[in-house]
């Protein structure tokens, strides 16, 4: 995983391959003029990196890895 977080994945091949499986992003600024804005930002995506990963499956999607989930929430610490 580069240090941006910028992860492309190839379609897998074969015939009996889903392709259909990929990251999303969030695209979030370093620095929030308005600091209540921005701790309640930090709380709903940590939140959604942790414990609303639980909830995944049930939406029909996968849950990150929790490497991935980790340098995520690593990355969300430098939100001032």
């Amino acid at each position: 995983m580069p240090g941006n977080l910028r992860l492309f994945l190839p379609d897998p091949e074969g015939e009996e391959s889903y392709p259909i499986v990929t990251f999303s992003w969030l695209l979030l600024y370093e620095r929030y003029a308005d600091a209540d804005k921005a701790a309640a930002l930090k709380k709903f995506v940590a939140w959604g990196l942790t414990a609303g990963q639980t909830y995944s499956r049930d939406l029909g999607y996968i849950a990150l890895p929790p490497d991935v989930a980790s340098l995520s929430l690593a990355a969300l610490d430098r939100i001032h």
